[in-house]
């Protein structure tokens, strides 16, 4: 793409010099016909010729004026899409984070109260069963999400970035003081294992407020 931009550029300078040329000469032939007595041999076939080159010249030169013109529109409009894009993917990584970590933290609760004697539904043994497989899905989300937000800020104004710098971080943090809270009671022998409900409500406020500011980026492109 950029050397098909510069390609334009030079074949634009090379059209517009060609015009200035035949303009000129066919200036020069005019004026030869009008004082014939001091130039011979100059005839009307030759100031034609001029003026044809010089419709041409002047085509080729607004044919490269709206290529180049196509081409930075082309381009503007291939960022903007590209910007819609990334933030569409970092939501959508930050939501399937959201849920996945859902299902980590209730497979790592219902797995500690079976242990423990609770007798639960078949289901919740499943959860309880594929912990390994939900805690796995959580860190990936977590690593496609970093990625994603990354990836998405390259298109952000720096007020823009600003405004979700650390999201991830602090999203992290409180799901992972939850899953060491859960752990901490299954280890203590704390006959009810819950989650905290304190951290609960702190994520739920965050990703909230990740959520929206994310939308309004993605609503102002």
């Amino acid at each position: 793409m950029l050397h098909l931009e510069i390609y334009l550029k030079i074949t634009g300078g090379a059209v517009i010099a060609m015009y200035t040329v035949a303009t000129t000469n066919a200036g020069f032939l005019l004026g030869c016909t009008f004082f014939g007595d001091y130039f011979v041999g100059v005839k009307w076939t030759d100031v034609v010729a001029a003026f044809g080159t010089i419709i041409g010249g002047f085509a080729a030169a607004s044919a490269a004026f709206l290529a180049y013109r196509a081409l930075s529109t082309w381009k503007d409009q291939f960022a903007h899409s590209q910007r819609y894009e990334a933030l569409v993917n970092s939501e959508k990584a930050y939501y399937k984070l959201l849920g996945d970590f859902e299902d980590y933290s209730q497979s790592l609760i219902w797995s500690s109260r079976i242990k423990n004697g609770t007798i639960a539904h078949s289901d919740l043994h499943k959860l309880a069963n594929a912990l390994e497989l939900h805690k796995n899905n959580w860190q990936r989300s977590l690593s496609h999400s970093i990625s994603s937000l990354e990836w998405a800020c390259t298109f952000c104004s720096d007020e823009e970035a600003l405004s979700i710098d650390n999201i991830l971080d602090l999203t992290e943090s409180l799901m992972s003081q939850q899953i060491s809270t859960i752990e901490h009671k299954q280890i203590t022998g704390t006959r009810i294992i819950s989650a905290s409900i304190a951290l609960e409500d702190s994520l739920k406020t965050v990703s909230m407020s990740v959520k929206n500011e994310l939308l309004n980026i993605r609503n102002s492109t």
